[in-house]
């Protein structure tokens, strides 16, 4: 398979990750793409007989705003619509839809990638999203955030009524001391005050490891 017939199945998968349908596109609209108006991208698409799907449209429009606008870093909407897109997931466009912390990590990480691969540098989280993802955490129910995120760490720790600062300094060390390499599916812990933090970081690991090797995966197909 070619890079460009690869690229084809991938807009068309709706498992595709954000970025390859970001790289996927390059190979199939040119570099400029970003800078199109949505219609001409889709008219383009169409006329290479390829039905790309609504959640991939989606991703699409999300990466797009990424370089056009940038209303990822600064607008709590912008921030929600692209978590949840970015995880290969439908946006409903009504109300709030509360990303979960697991698809803002991810979001997060993968936003921030794309950046600095395309733009050769990343930006710094604004009050909204800094406040949606520490709301987030604290429905969740976290006493710390995961390393993505640690940008919302003072906000949440006054959600969480300042909190309890050696509770989760043990909870750190706890979890840095478990191999950053070690598959965490299926792990069961403790039903202490500690093991569920520690269950909580491990549903994160788990499913950024998921969308990792999805994305690495998809990537090769496209440089092969």
């Amino acid at each position: 398979m070619d890079n460009k017939t690869a690229a084809k199945a991938l807009v068309q998968d709706e498992q595709t990750t954000a970025s390859a349908c970001y790289y996927a596109l390059d190979l199939l609209l040119g570099p400029t793409w970003q800078a199109w108006e949505p219609e001409s991208i889709w008219l383009e698409l169409d006329d290479d007989g390829l039905d790309i799907p609504v959640i991939n449209r989606e991703k699409i429009m999300a990466v797009r705003s990424l370089f056009t606008t940038g209303r990822f870093w600064f607008d709590a909407q912008a921030f929600e619509k692209t978590a949840i897109s970015f995880n290969n997931e439908y946006n409903t466009h009504v109300g709030v839809e509360d990303a979960p912390v697991a698809f803002i990590n991810w979001a997060v990480f993968e936003a921030d990638l794309l950046h600095k691969e395309v733009e050769k540098m990343t930006l710094e989280f604004d009050r909204e999203p800094t406040n949606y993802t520490a709301i987030q955490l604290h429905r969740e129910g976290y006493l710390i955030t995961p390393e993505m995120l640690s940008w919302a760490e003072p906000y949440l720790t006054k959600l969480n009524c300042c909190g309890n600062d050696e509770l989760n300094k043990k909870i750190r060390q706890l979890w840095a001391s478990v191999p950053t390499d070690e598959d965490l599916t299926g792990v069961r812990f403790t039903e202490t005050v500690i093991g569920v933090q520690l269950a909580r970081q491990a549903v994160v690991r788990v499913h950024f490891d998921k969308m990792l090797r999805l994305r690495r995966k998809q990537l090769a197909a496209l440089r092969s």
